[in-house]
C-alpha cells in the first residue's frame, strides 16, 4: 500500500522515513521533519494543494510517461515479430543498419518529456473543487489491467496498420531502402500518438517538436546517404515510395484513435473526461461553439508566434472581430434589460 505521513518534529523523522511518501513541516519543532522528507510545507493547509493538486497532476504525468514509453517499444517490437514471418524466420533485421533503434529512442521520446513535465489534464481550480478527481491516482485508474491491456491492444494494431501499409509498398527495393521506409512511418506514427496525448502547449512543447523535426530530418538523411550514397529520403522516387507509405500510415491511425477516443468521450465518458469539458467551458451548450473557436484561435496564435508561420496576424484579426461580436451581443443584451426595467 502507499502509505503518507506528515510530521513536524524530530520525533517524526522515523515515521517520515518508513512511508512511502513523507512531508515534513516547518514550525516551532526546528527542521529535522523537512530535512528528511520528500515534501515540505510551511503550513499544514498547504497539504490540500499537495495532495489534491501536484499530487494528481504528478500522478497523471508519470502514468502517461509510463505508457506510451512502453506502447513506442511494444509497436517496435511486433513490427520485429511480425517481420520474421515475412523473411521466413532468417533472422534478417527490417532496420538495416542498428542506429535506427538507437536513435529512435531520443526521435521518438523527446516530445513526451514535455508532457511529462508541463501536462495539466485539468486545471488546479477544478481538481480543487472536486476532490473525486484525486480517485484517479488512489485507485490506480490509469495504470490498471485494463489500461495496460489497451495499451498493449493499440501497440498491435497499429504495427499491423504500419506493416498493411509498408507490405503494399514497392517490395522491390534494397533492405537499407525498406528500413528507411519503415523508420520514418515509426517516426510519423508516434509523433502522431505524441500529439494525441498533448492538452498543455506551452513554449517548451513547441521546442520539443521542432528539435524533433529537425534531428528525424538531419540524422535520418546522414544514416541513409552513409549506407546508399544517397539520401533516399529526398529522392525524386521518395515521394511514392518513402512519404506515401508514412502519410497513410499516421492518417489510418489518426481515425482510428480519434474516432475510438470521440465516441468513448461521447457515449462512455469518465469523471476526467466530464471535469475536462466543464474545465474548459463545453458544459453549457450555447458556450461550445464560442469557446471552442476561442481554443483554435489561441493554438493558431501561439503557433505563429513561436514557430514564425503566417498564421498569427490572421488569429489576431479573427480573435478581434470575434471579441467586437461578443461586445455588440453584450451590449444588445443590456440594453433590452435596461428597456424591460423601465416599462
Amino acid at each position: 500500500p502507499v502509505t503518507l505521513s506528515i510530521g513536524d518534529g524530530a520525533n517524526d523523522v522515523a515515521m517520515i522515513q518508513e512511508a512511502k511518501v513523507g512531508v515534513g513541516i516547518s514550525g516551532k519543532e526546528g527542521l529535522q521533519a523537512v530535512n528528511s522528507a520528500d515534501f515540505s510545507i510551511a503550513q499544514f493547509r498547504f497539504l490540500q494543494r499537495l495532495l489534491f493538486v501536484h499530487g494528481r497532476w504528478n500522478y497523471y504525468r508519470t502514468t502517461t510517461l509510463v505508457k506510451y514509453i512502453t506502447y513506442s517499444w511494444l509497436v517496435v517490437g511486433f513490427i520485429l515479430f511480425f517481420y520474421m514471418f515475412y523473411c521466413m524466420f532468417s533472422g534478417q533485421q527490417i532496420f538495416f543498419n542498428s542506429l535506427y533503434l538507437t536513435i529512435y529512442a531520443w526521435l521518438a521520446n523527446s516530445v513526451i518529456v514535455a508532457i511529462a513535465w508541463f501536462e495539466r489534464d485539468i486545471s488546479d481550480e477544478t481538481a480543487l473543487a472536486n476532490p473525486l478527481s484525486y480517485q484517479l491516482g488512489a485507485s490506480n485508474i490509469l495504470l490498471g489491467y485494463e489500461q495496460v491491456l489497451a495499451m498493449a491492444g493499440r501497440a498491435l494494431l497499429h504495427s499491423g496498420v504500419l506493416l498493411i501499409v509498408f507490405y503494399s509498398t514497392d517490395l522491390t527495393m534494397g533492405i537499407e531502402q525498406l528500413g528507411a521506409v519503415m523508420f520514418v512511418s515509426l517516426i510519423m506514427l508516434m509523433t502522431a500518438r505524441q500529439i494525441y496525448l498533448t492538452g498543455t502547449i506551452i513554449w517548451f512543447t513547441y521546442f520539443a517538436y521542432t528539435l524533433m523535426i529537425i534531428l528525424f530530418l538531419g540524422l535520418t538523411s546522414a544514416l541513409d546517404h552513409a549506407e546508399t550514397g544517397v539520401a533516399f529520403m529526398f529522392h525524386l522516387k521518395a515521394g511514392r515510395n518513402v512519404w506515401a507509405p508514412a502519410f497513410w500510415t499516421t492518417l489510418t491511425t489518426v481515425v482510428l484513435e480519434y474516432s475510438y477516443s470521440g465516441v468513448k468521450h461521447v457515449f462512455w465518458p469518465s469523471y476526467t473526461d466530464i471535469l475536462r469539458e466543464i474545465d474548459r467551458g463545453y458544459a453549457d451548450e450555447t458556450q461550445h461553439q464560442r469557446h471552442g473557436i476561442k481554443d483554435a484561435i489561441s493554438v493558431a496564435e501561439l503557433t505563429g508566434r513561436y514557430l514564425l508561420l503566417p498564421a498569427q496576424l490572421p488569429a489576431q484579426r479573427l480573435r478581434a472581430k470575434l471579441t467586437k461580436m461578443e461586445d455588440e451581443n453584450s451590449y444588445i443584451y443590456s440594453a433590452g434589460d435596461r428597456k424591460c426595467k423601465q416599462e
